[in-house]
């Protein structure tokens, strides 16, 4: 896929992906230094940039979360990127099974370590 290609790419494109509860995943995916397969080739502007190396060195959780908000609206209003659509993932739990699935955003799941009580 041209996202997750090391060359610049400004078309339209089809991704998944979860979202962090927290909103970190923005500068672990597409920071100043993605610390995933990401290459960063998304244009940021210099203003993102600064609030995502600011925000990668703040510590203290309230200062933290008004850090990444600063950043989800600077991603927003510099268009990086523009979601036509956004579906439903649902998955259906009993309280009797015991999954990692739904806390890691479908993305990485290790089937081997669920289980199920007895009831």
């Amino acid at each position: 896929m041209a996202v997750f290609s090391p060359q610049l790419y400004s078309g339209l494109a089809l991704a998944w992906g979860g979202v962090n509860p927290d909103a970190t995943d923005l500068f672990v995916h597409w920071g100043t230094h993605p610390m995933t397969h990401r290459y960063g080739q998304i244009l940021k502007s210099k203003k993102y940039l600064d609030l995502c190396e600011k925000t990668l060195h703040t510590f203290e959780p309230a200062a933290l979360k008004k850090g990444l908000q600063r950043m989800v609206r600077q991603a927003s209003e510099d268009a990086m990127v523009i979601p036509l659509y956004r579906d439903a993932q649902p998955t259906i739990m009993q309280p009797w099974v015991h999954s990692d699935y739904m806390k890691i955003h479908r993305q990485l799941w290790f089937a081997h370590e669920d289980w199920m009580e007895k009831h």
